[in-house]
């Protein structure tokens, strides 16, 4: 029996199944119904679907029926799920999406579980260039062996911290803070 889950993995993983185009050749895949939203800001509802293909977790935006932009978000344990997108204008024409993303959680002798933020920004209502960051954890919980439980819980917050027109944002939990700002001239996000 275990020769042949080893032989499913290594199909499951291997680099050979990669087709004349680049693209990989998933064994499994699964999409969540579409989610419509207005994500550009011009009054119509593009989708937004997550896509687990093998060991993957991708997000794709879709305009109408065409596929516009993908992006792998990366889980780190059992029942990954992305459970809140929150969309917020941090300029005149740029609009930030925020991802709340379940990392999932991992068992042994200690059990840990995470949720974690990613930063889009949607500069001009260009869908096909939202420019992404992985941010920080925004909720940890771990319970080890001899049932210590430990949760921290950050906050999001808006502010203007740099005074540069474009709104930064504030994760934030006791002593520990980050903020994240999103340059529009050089489409990149920093974090300080």
């Amino acid at each position: 029996m275990l020769g042949q889950d080893e032989r499913s993995f290594y199909q499951l993983f291997d680099k050979r199944n990669v087709d004349a185009d680049g693209k990989f050749d998933y064994k499994w895949s699964v999409a969540s119904k579409v989610y419509k939203l207005d994500l550009d800001q011009d009054g119509e509802k593009e989708g937004m679907v997550v896509e687990f293909k093998d060991s993957e977790t991708w997000l794709s935006i879709y305009e109408g029926k065409r596929q516009v932009f993908t992006y792998k978000l990366l889980p780190t344990g059992l029942d990954s799920k992305l459970y809140r997108v929150r969309l917020k204008t941090i300029a005149p024409k740029v609009v930030a999406l925020i991802l709340y993303f379940y990392e999932g959680y991992t068992t042994y002798l200690n059990m840990q579980s995470v949720t974690r933020v990613y930063f889009g920004a949607i500069v001009d209502g260009d869908l096909r260039k939202i420019d992404m960051i992985r941010g920080p954890h925004i909720f940890e919980e771990r319970e080890d062996w001899l049932e210590n439980y430990e949760q921290k819980v950050y906050s999001t917050d808006f502010f203007d911290f740099n005074g540069d027109g474009v709104m930064d944002i504030s994760i934030k939990n006791k002593l520990i803070s980050r903020v994240y700002s999103y340059n529009k001239s050089k489409r990149r996000w920093s974090a300080y």
